[in-house]
């Protein structure tokens, strides 16, 4: 049956079965509906009858943001209950390198690379296809890096990546790059502070982020220093360290 049809005369004009059936289903044709029900508002008179049944005390519009919030609520949970499930069983485990570990790999890339040992020197790796540079600031203003590879007595050996834009061969995804000490037997290096840093020269993938690790040899110890490297940043600075 249409309950729209007719209803402005449903007194007379509809059958017993029909007032059944709409009073069951609209809440029209009832023996408490209104003779003149279709002059009323149609979205109050044509209301489902589980509308006018849930939270009978509320008006329709508490009743639509309470559903809401309802709705809300229960998405969170679900989308939670998903995450949790899919992180505890089904998503991949990544486990950190330790430090014994990176540094074993370092030293690997380093001997892979032909890189050159001394005390001091600093060794650096990364885990993309970035140009990463890294830089010696030496006392007196001057600079050791890929545009000036040495001086100061200190020498940038290996440089990894470098311009991978217009060589894409070139690049790897484990690049290591070394500056050491190249002066000879019985020269002193130059007295003062170093400071270590290194330079985002060109991001194969500006969305991705970048894990560095440098190691720092001076006066016989080594220091290992981990930085990540999130996209939008330009320079990290490593380390100072003093020769005397």
């Amino acid at each position: 049956y249409d309950c729209a049809d007719g209803v402005e005369n449903w007194t007379l004009g509809w059958s017993s079965m029909k007032k059944e059936y709409c009073c069951s289903t609209a809440r029209l044709g009832c023996a408490d509906t209104p003779a003149d029900i279709g002059t009323q508002n149609p979205l109050v008179s044509r209301s489902p009858a589980w509308l006018s049944e849930w939270l009978p005390d509320l008006d329709l519009g508490a009743k639509f943001v309470l559903t809401l919030v309802f709705m809300c609520i229960l998405g969170f949970a679900l989308g939670a209950s998903i995450l949790y499930f899919w992180t505890r069983y089904f998503a991949r485990r990544t486990r950190s390198k330790t430090e014994l570990e990176a540094v074993s790999e370092l030293n690997q890339l380093l001997d892979k690379a032909g890189a050159a040992r001394s005390d001091p020197q600093i060794s650096l790796m990364w885990d993309t296809l970035d140009d990463f540079d890294l830089i010696l600031d030496a006392p007196c203003s001057m600079t050791v890096h890929s545009g000036n590879p040495e001086t100061a007595g200190f020498r940038l050996d290996v440089d990894a990546n470098t311009s991978f834009l217009q060589a894409r061969r070139k690049t790897t995804a484990k690049p290591v790059e070394n500056i050491f000490m190249c002066m000879e037997e019985g020269q002193l290096p130059v007295r003062g502070d170093y400071a270590v840093r290194v330079k985002v020269m060109e991001k194969h993938d500006h969305t991705k982020t970048a894990n560095l690790t440098c190691a720092v040899t001076v006066d016989g110890k080594r220091d290992v220093y981990h930085h990540r490297v999130l996209p939008g940043v330009s320079e990290v600075k490593i380390c100072n360290f003093t020769l005397s």
